[in-house]
C-alpha cells in the first residue's frame, strides 16, 4: 500500500511540474513565438488604380515628420510602399507584367545600369511592425546605417531623423512638441503599450527554476511525513 500511495504521489507530482511547465511558457511567451498572429492578407492583383495617390509627393510642411514624409516618399515608397504595407502589397499596384521584383533584368540579376537586388521589403507602418526597435533612438541607428537598402547611410542626419519622425507620427507614438535627436530619442518608445517579450533562454530558465522548486517542495514534504511517521512508530513502540 505504501509502494502504490508512492507512486501515485510521484505521477501527481510529475503531472503537476507539466502543467506549471505549460502555463509559464504560455503566460510568458509572446503570442508570436507559438500562433502565427492571423493569416497573412494576399496582395490583390490590380492595375494602377489612382496612381496619382502616391506618385505625386506629399504636401509641403514644417515640422520634423514632415520633412520625414516627403523623404520617405523620395527615397523609401519604391520597397516599403506608399503606407508603409510592405512590397509584397505594394507591388499588387503595379502593371502585372511588373509586379515579379525579381524577375531577370530587374532586380533579380543580371541588373541593367545601377540596378540591385534586395530581399522582399516588410511593412514598416501597421500593425506589429517595428516591434524589434524599442526606442526612437534604436530606429535611428538602424535607419542611418543600413538604409536605403542600394546606398545604405546616403541621406543626411536630419533626413534620418526626420524618417524617424515620420514613422513615429505613422504610428501615432509621436511626442507632441518634440525636435527628435540624439538627446531626446532613447526616451521615446515605439511601442509604448506593448508588454516585453521575454527571450527563449529566459523562459526556459524560469520554467526550469519553478520546476525545480516544485520539485524540491515535494521532497521537503515527503521527508516529514516520514520523519512524522517515524517518530510516530518509536512512540508506539
Amino acid at each position: 500500500m505504501r509502494k502504490s500511495a508512492q507512486s501515485i504521489r510521484w505521477l501527481l507530482a510529475w503531472l503537476g511540474c507539466g502543467v506549471i511547465l505549460v502555463l509559464t511558457l504560455t503566460i510568458l511567451l509572446p503570442p508570436s513565438v507559438y500562433s502565427d498572429g492571423g493569416t497573412t492578407p494576399t496582395p490583390t492583383l490590380r492595375k494602377m488604380a489612382d496612381p496619382q495617390s502616391w506618385m505625386n509627393p506629399p504636401p509641403p510642411g514644417n515640422t520634423q515628420a514632415d520633412q520625414g514624409a516627403y523623404t520617405y516618399w523620395m527615397h523609401c515608397m519604391v520597397c516599403h510602399g506608399n503606407l508603409g504595407q510592405g512590397l509584397a502589397l505594394f507591388r499588387s499596384y503595379y502593371p502585372k507584367q511588373d509586379q515579379d521584383c525579381a524577375s531577370p533584368k530587374c532586380h533579380g540579376g543580371p541588373h541593367p545600369g545601377a540596378g540591385f537586388s534586395f530581399p522582399d521589403a516588410p511593412a514598416i507602418i501597421g500593425p506589429n511592425t517595428l516591434t524589434q526597435f524599442k526606442t526612437a533612438a534604436d530606429l535611428y541607428a538602424f535607419i542611418s546605417t543600413r538604409m536605403p537598402y542600394q546606398t545604405p547611410g546616403i541621406l543626411s542626419s536630419e533626413e534620418y531623423w526626420g524618417l524617424v519622425a515620420y514613422l513615429l507620427r505613422q504610428h501615432q507614438v509621436l511626442p507632441a512638441h518634440i525636435q527628435l535627436d540624439a538627446s531626446d530619442a532613447g526616451l521615446v518608445p515605439i511601442n509604448p503599450n506593448s508588454t516585453p517579450a521575454f527571450s527563449a533562454p529566459a523562459i526556459v530558465a524560469i520554467a526550469l527554476l519553478m520546476l525545480v522548486l516544485f520539485v524540491s517542495l515535494l521532497l521537503v514534504l515527503q521527508r516529514r511525513r516520514a520523519g512524522a511517521g517515524g517518530s510516530a512508530t518509536e512512540k508506539n513502540r
